[in-house]
Formats: C-alpha cells, sequence, structure tokens
C-alpha cells in the first residue's frame, strides 16, 4: 500500500481479507489500516468443514459497518477477492474500491474491443506502468468498468 497515495496525506482505509486457514477453517475479515498496521474491526470465522462460500459473510461485515464509517474510506482487497457482488457492495455502501487483480485476469483497455489477459498485450514490459479506463472479468455477468492502475516487475 505504500506509495499509492501522497507521503504525509491520511488516508482512510480498510482492507478486506479472507484467509484459509488449513483445517482449522476460513477467516474473513474487514481491518482499519492505521500507519502500517491493519486492525481488525470486523471478522467471521468459518470451520474447517464448513460448507459454502465467503460472500454471505464478506457483504454481511460491510452492511454491518455500513453507517459506522465516513464515505471517503478507500477498501483494498488482495487479488482473488474481487467478484462484481463486492465490488458493488462496496460501491454501495459509498465507499471506494481499490480491487488488485491477479495476472491473467481477462480485461481491456476502454476502445479496445477484445478481452485479453490483463491488457497485457504490447504493455507487460517490467518496469512498466499504465493507468486507464476499462473493464476487467470478460464474463457479461461479472464484469466491471473502473480505472485500472498498472505496474508489472521482473518475476
Amino acid at each position: 500500500m505504500v506509495g499509492l497515495w501522497e507521503k504525509g496525506k491520511r488516508e482512510r482505509v480498510m482492507v478486506l481479507d479472507a484467509t484459509r486457514l488449513g483445517e482449522g477453517g476460513t477467516s474473513v475479515s474487514i481491518s482499519v489500516v492505521i500507519g502500517s498496521c491493519a486492525i481488525p474491526v470486523a471478522w467471521k470465522v468459518l470451520g474447517g468443514h464448513e460448507k459454502g462460500w465467503w460472500r454471505p459473510h464478506g457483504e454481511g461485515l460491510l452492511k454491518h459497518l455500513e453507517g459506522c464509517l465516513a464515505t471517503d474510506w478507500q477498501v483494498l482487497a488482495d487479488r482473488g477477492r474481487y467478484a462484481r457482488w463486492f465490488f458493488q457492495g462496496i460501491c454501495n455502501s459509498g465507499w471506494h474500491p481499490f480491487l488488485r487483480i491477479k495476472q491473467g485476469v481477462k480485461a481491456r483497455a476502454e476502445g479496445e474491443a477484445a478481452f485479453d489477459d490483463g491488457i497485457s498485450q504490447g504493455r507487460a514490459v517490467p518496469g512498466r506502468r499504465w493507468k486507464g479506463q476499462g473493464e476487467c472479468l470478460a464474463g457479461k455477468a461479472s464484469r466491471l468498468k473502473g480505472t485500472f492502475l498498472m505496474h508489472w516487475e521482473a518475476g
């Protein structure tokens, strides 16, 4: 997260995380970032043998915090934690989503006809950066429009 915002400027940031605890289950949590620490403020631990998906728990946590935090907060989620329902839930709460997508996700820049693997055609060069409007997730039911900030590094 360091370097995403102006140095010295205090941003209001929440982080959503779903962590597999092996046989112990899965922890779904929302934390508030203060300095370089993330302090959990809402969470749900699912048992190791519970069937199901983390979506209803993530939606419940977002709803639980709705109205408790100002609408100028940014919500960060790591790769694999993006989905249309999650993006819309963050926006519906008045917060700004900042989702990291993993390499290989189908996306296209505004004005491009075809989806490719991460808007990488001719752009994925180590040290290169790109920003612009576009869409990710090629399936019509899951497609998201937004602003892309991309940075490629070797490895």
